[in-house]
């Protein structure tokens, strides 16, 4: 798998300031990774041996709603991994005040289930996600939002997404992995879009592509094209910079007590959390190998994860401005709509993408 000295330059000089966050970047230079014998889950994809290493770490991507869309990414593949793998810790994508009042409507549906399934298996559960709400919605959404150059109407801005104001066709974007549009120098315009297409030609993964190192180093690569180019594409920078920093805290607090790791974050930052915990030392398990591994797979997502989905469409419904922006309000809707459809089929595939759309319906 080829080096990516960006993201251990860039993030590694930002983290270096904390002391204690300087253990995940002490061993990865400004060059890229320190060389090694194989790419981070191909160290290990074997059953843990009687000396098995001090730590062993598996990341897990998932794709949040395009997992109600396409058949061949179950939940259930999630908990069929903690179950063999069994980890001391986990670490999830969801925001720290958000995980700690028990709203996880602020974070993808996955999450709830995931959370839901390492407290049945008594796992440590650590939330790692970081983001300002106005960067979570298109831009002018919020008060404190910076105004941002609108595309022609209809149009779409250089990262593919629909522009906020216009009429939404085609594909909608998911609004729980939402990262606002991006505005490219013209004199990069053409690096940009050579170096970020790959992200334009993906469609809803498998757990296999989802889990794959070559696959997810590509969309990395293509993320911090994005960065590159567009003079510090600065709310994604942050969001990796701090589920960095989160996840070294959490880490550190049980440095010892924690031998089996395991992180759940949506694919776009898997190979960025990839390197955060192989830079503890810890040897990587290939999620894949792990799952097929297990005889007696979870066959159904619980009743209790399916009631607690209703209770976070009822928070978001709580929530909904009565009298606020108007994007703001179908960016929630839209929220709903996905976590109705995960209630629907209780978490599995398969639903058109239309139900996935926000109806005005859906706030009563």
């Amino acid at each position: 798998m080829a080096k990516r000295p960006f993201f251990s330059c860039f993030f590694g000089t930002a983290l270096m300031m904390s002391a204690s966050t300087a253990l995940s970047f002490t061993t990865v230079g400004c060059g890229g990774p320190a060389k090694q014998s194989a790419s981070p889950s191909e160290v290990s994809s074997q059953p843990a041996a009687a000396d098995e290493p001090d730590l062993v770490a598996v990341v897990v991507g998932t794709t949040g709603r395009d997992q109600l869309l396409k058949d061949g990414y179950s939940l259930t593949k999630i908990a069929d991994i903690i179950d063999v793998f069994k980890p001391d810790m986990l670490l999830i994508q969801v925001r720290a005040d958000a995980y700690k009042q028990q709203h996880l409507e602020d974070a993808s549906f996955e999450m709830t289930y995931v959370n839901a399934v390492a407290g049945t298996a008594g796992v440590d559960v650590e939330p790692i996600d970081w983001f300002k709400d106005e960067d979570s919605f298109p831009p002018g959404v919020m008060d404190d939002a910076a105004p941002t150059k609108k595309p022609k109407k209809g149009g779409k801005s250089e990262n593919g997404n629909t522009d906020a104001g216009a009429a939404q066709k085609g594909p909608l974007a998911d609004p729980f992995n939402y990262m606002p549009p991006i505005t490219v120098d013209p004199d990069n315009a053409d690096a940009y879009k050579t170096e970020t297409s790959y992200l334009t030609t993906l469609g809803p993964l498998s757990f296999a592509d989802a889990n794959n190192d070559e696959t997810t180093g590509k969309i990395w690569d293509a993320m911090s094209a994005q960065i590159r180019y567009t003079k510090g594409y600065s709310s994604l920078a942050r969001r990796v910079a701090w589920m960095d920093y989160n996840g070294t805290q959490a880490f550190m607090k049980q440095k010892g007590a924690t031998h089996r790791l395991m992180v759940v974050v949506n694919v776009r930052y898997r190979a960025a959390m990839e390197q955060l915990v192989a830079g503890f030392g810890a040897v990587m398990r290939d999620p894949s190998a792990i799952a097929k591994s297990d005889e007696q797979p979870h066959d159904s997502v619980s009743d209790d994860v399916v009631t607690q989905w209703r209770r976070e469409v009822d928070n978001l419904k709580e929530k909904l401005p009565r009298h606020g922006p108007d994007t703001l309000r179908t960016s929630m809707l839209e929220k709903i709509a996905i976590l109705n459809a995960a209630v629907s089929k209780k978490g599995t595939c398969c639903v058109d993408i239309g139900a996935l759309a926000p109806k005005e319906s859906d706030a009563k």
